[in-house]
């Protein structure tokens, strides 16, 4: 999970990928799963972990948590969007 977190800020980053290329909409993706499956075993210490750099320690919570993975589907969405036919 911290691995795909750091792998999407390097690749959507403007000189590796770009915020709205396929690869980084499938690791969102990836983040989003990965996020739910450890709300789903309420495993929130190893989450926190993992997105510590997006969610600071101190504020962390479930819904922080359930938020971040609301917006990783939503990113996942756009990006999947831009390139349905």
């Amino acid at each position: 999970m911290k691995s795909a977190c750091e792998l999407l800020e390097i690749i959507k980053s403007d000189d590796y990928l770009g915020e709205h290329h396929p690869d980084v909409g499938r690791v969102y993706k990836d983040v989003a799963t990965a996020t739910s499956t450890l709300l789903a075993q309420n495993k929130l210490e190893i989450l926190s972990n993992a997105v510590d750099h997006q969610i600071p320690k101190a504020a962390f919570s479930f819904d922080k948590a359930a938020r971040f993975e609301g917006e990783c589907c939503k990113k996942f969405r756009e990006v999947e969007a831009l390139y349905k036919h």
